[in-house]
């Protein structure tokens, strides 16, 4: 978006920081209660499953995306998933096959426990 809006601006991306159990580091957090906080980690988790399903050889992504999907919704706490998805990191266009065109993707994802808001996403090699 900076480049077609020819801002004159650099984008630089940094790392995710992470509380002990990999839940993102959030002003949102504080308004989890003690039990949707122990269970929040379930965001991080998924993303992990999704890279680790990329590469151990899983290609469709449609089929990573329905079993972490029925994962977030079978946990009592997540109340609703906005979404999970694959996109290219640098275009933001959705991916929909782990293909050797992509260096890497971008798993990105949002759902709500209780009535906080949690997103996360993790760049995942291809």
């Amino acid at each position: 978006m900076a480049a077609d809006l020819n801002l004159d601006i650099k984008i630089v991306r940094g790392p995710t920081i992470r509380e002990r159990d990999g839940l993102a580091i959030s002003s949102r957090n504080r308004y989890l209660s003690a039990e949707e906080r122990r269970n929040a980690a379930i965001l991080y988790e998924c993303l992990n499953l999704a890279e680790d399903m990329v590469k151990n050889g899983e290609k469709d992504l449609e089929k990573i995306k329905r079993i972490i999907l029925g994962k977030l919704e079978d946990n009592r706490f997540v109340k609703s998933v906005d979404y999970f998805e694959f996109r290219d990191p640098r275009t933001l266009e959705e991916i929909k096959r782990a293909d050797k065109k992509y260096k890497s993707m971008l798993a990105a994802a949002a759902v709500w426990i209780g009535k906080t808001r949690l997103i996360d996403n993790k760049i995942i090699k291809v």
